[in-house]
């Protein structure tokens, strides 16, 4: 995928069509936005709208609110064995790899070192 960041270092929101986690997403780190289907016992209330930044794993790539059908149904948490109500994931944006900014930081410094024009 060909995605476009912006100076902060992060994509625009990109709107989730509630199918299921886009695999190029696996391997990468996202900021996600979702909506609790219920009040979830740590002081976080029905609709209210949560973000998480996150490193996509194949496991996280398969939970549940990656899919509309499953929202407000109880799963168990892989990592807890807890119990919870899979939220609605509405958004998500991607950070750009730690590595991309290392080798822009590192072609910026070379050319302003040597004056060739960028």
């Amino acid at each position: 995928m060909n995605w476009k960041f912006n100076a902060d270092g992060w994509t625009d929101w990109i709107e989730h069509d509630g199918n299921g986690c886009p695999k190029t997403l696996i391997g990468r780190v996202i900021k996600v936005e979702f909506k609790l289907s219920q009040d979830d016992g740590e002081g976080g209330t029905r609709g209210q709208i949560c973000y998480n930044e996150i490193w996509v794993s194949e496991l996280y790539a398969s939970i549940p609110e990656w899919y509309d059908e499953n929202i407000g149904e109880i799963f168990q948490n892989p990592e807890t064995g807890e119990n919870y109500a899979a939220p609605k994931i509405t958004r998500y944006c991607i950070r750009k790899p730690r590595g991309m900014e290392i080798l822009e930081g590192a072609l910026t410094e070379f050319v302003e070192a040597k004056g060739v024009p960028a």
